[in-house]
């Protein structure tokens, strides 16, 4: 409250505090001569709505003051949260390792705070927003794990204690995670002296993963052998690489062997071993790579002297096979054409025995085919041949034997063939 007055006046006062023309509340004004004052009222406990405040100023003598402007209002109304407001999305991307936030706030003076922290390192401090809608990025390479906590932190601008907070879970193994494809290969063959040769060699894809990694080929033990103890490169997402550790051979021959083990460092700094082990290698002078060509001959030529002995006696069975395959087939032609004679010979002889028949009676009880003389005029009636292991009904003395059927149809073949049967033309 201000007032004018004399040098050396002494002025008090008091002021009403009226809610709908009721008096709430008063404050009293000490007398002063320094023309001003103050009052001060609390209002937390105050309804919502317009109150009005009155003022009077009296003299020493209790005049009171001549003034324009004695009261003056002002409106109590609920006061907003200092924050309120949702995290509406968030998303982690693998392969560029940022952290994208979007939220929706709103702050009781319009503008607010972000702040982002995981296990107490602090990524983003106090990021300006304004009410409504917003967006942030943070990079994470610096705090990468496969699984990883962020504190998000929103505030009023005007207050760091009544604030929101929000935490986060990301799973960043894809981040991580890796596929190779290896091939190792140790020195196999004999070295010269005093050359360089490989020793060994290593073929690494990158077939899946989401970064460039470092990737070493290295000799576990140190050797004046080696030209380099270790090679490092690094292999491309999608990509291929070759890493050789190559020796000197020098002057001395022997056999030595060496560790080797081969690695690599992934995104988040950690070491694994893809192939260890320990390879051999032997070192021989010109004269003793010359004598070994020698004795590889010898034993070549050896080892084909070796087998003519098998294979002349592979030739020898092969011509005794052809030979009794020979006298087989001669054999059993032999057989066919003793049959024909002997059927051409029995036929001719029962043919004349049939001519002489007619003028001179024969005996038929030496064989069942002359049982009876057929004249010439008949035909012979074939009936069906019986099976070759048909049993004979009777032999002669001329080596045949006798199939007689029921009907008399006679039929013969060589005594013990086995073979076919002949039909008697008798």
């Amino acid at each position: 409250v201000q007032w004018e007055n004399a040098p050396s006046e002494l002025i008090d006062g008091y002021v009403h505090l009226l809610f709908e023309d009721t008096l709430i509340t008063n404050k009293s004004v000490p007398a002063t001569s320094t023309s001003m004052s103050s009052v001060t009222f609390q209002t937390d406990s105050f309804d919502t709505g317009i109150y009005t405040l009155v003022v009077a100023l009296f003299d020493e003598y209790g005049n009171a003051a001549v003034s324009l402007n004695s009261s003056s209002s002002f409106e109590v109304f609920p006061m907003a949260p200092l924050v309120s407001g949702v995290l509406e999305s968030w998303s982690f991307d693998p392969s560029l390792l940022n952290l994208t936030l979007s939220g929706e706030h709103q702050f009781r003076f319009s503008q607010g705070l972000v702040s982002l922290s995981s296990g107490g390192v602090m990524l983003l401090e106090n990021s300006s927003v304004s009410n409504g809608v917003w967006t942030i990025e943070q990079a994470l390479d610096s705090i990468l794990q496969p699984s990883m906590n962020i504190l998000v932190h929103v505030c009023d601008a005007t207050d760091s204690v009544e604030c929101e907070d929000y935490e986060l879970s990301i799973d960043a193994s894809s981040a991580i995670d890796y596929t190779l494809e290896i091939q190792c290969m140790d020195a196999s063959e004999t070295f010269l002296i005093n050359s360089t040769e490989t020793f060994v060699s290593c073929t690494i894809a990158h077939t899946n993963g989401t970064s460039s990694m470092q990737v070493s080929l290295t000799s576990l033990q140190p050797s004046s052998f080696l030209l380099n103890t270790v090679v490092t490169e690094e292999l491309p997402i999608s990509g291929q690489i070759e890493l050789s550790l190559l020796i000197n051979t020098g002057m001395e021959n022997g056999t030595w062997s060496l560790p080797w083990v081969l690695s690599v460092v992934d995104r988040i700094g950690q070491v694994e071993v893809l192939e260890q082990r320990t390879a051999s290698f032997t070192i021989i002078s010109v004269e003793e790579e010359s004598s070994n060509e020698s004795k590889d001959t010898l034993t070549t030529t050896e080892s084909d002297s070796s087998s003519l002995p098998v294979l002349g006696l592979s030739l020898v069975i092969l011509a005794l096979s052809a030979l009794f395959g020979t006298l087989g087939f001669l054999k059993m032609r032999g057989k066919e054409e003793t049959q024909e004679e002997l059927q051409n010979f029995d036929s001719g002889d029962h043919h004349q025995a049939e001519i002489t028949s007619q003028a001179i009676p024969v005996e038929t009880s030496q064989h069942p085919g002359a049982l009876e003389t057929p004249m010439l005029t008949e035909t012979p009636v074939e009936s069906l041949k019986p099976s070759s292991d048909a049993i004979p009904t009777a032999t002669d003395e001329h080596g045949y034997e006798w199939y007689t059927e029921e009907n008399g149809t006679n039929w013969y073949r060589l005594q013990g063939s086995g073979t076919e049967w002949y039909l008697h033309q008798g």
